[in-house]
């Protein structure tokens, strides 16, 4: 089973349909682990630029970028990984997940 599909069958289990609205499977993944935190959004294909990221992005909680738009980071630290994510924090406490980074 590819990890594409244990990420959909992931989100079969828990009845939800994220898989199925073309969310990237490693969004799907990263949405699976416990994060602790509240997460502000998933960033994939983020390509770093300093301690800023460029990349899309998947469940903005703040309503302000739809999925799959380009968006720009704040400066961004790394405070933990796990399953090979990385859980980001800005200066302002908010949260973000980076699912695939690009030359990585």
């Amino acid at each position: 089973m590819s990890i594409c599909e244990w990420a959909r069958s992931v989100q079969g289990a828990k009845g939800q349909q994220s898989a199925g609205q073309g969310l990237p499977c490693e969004v799907v993944l990263a949405q699976s682990i416990d994060w602790s935190v509240h997460i502000d959004a998933y960033l994939f294909s983020a390509a770093r630029v300093g301690e800023r990221y460029v990349a899309l992005v998947y469940g903005d909680q703040s309503g302000v970028s739809s999925n799959g738009m380009t968006v720009a980071t704040p400066p961004l630290r790394c405070v933990a990984e796990r399953e090979g994510f990385k859980l980001m924090r800005s200066a302002k406490g908010d949260h973000y997940v980076i699912t695939s980074e690009q030359g990585s």
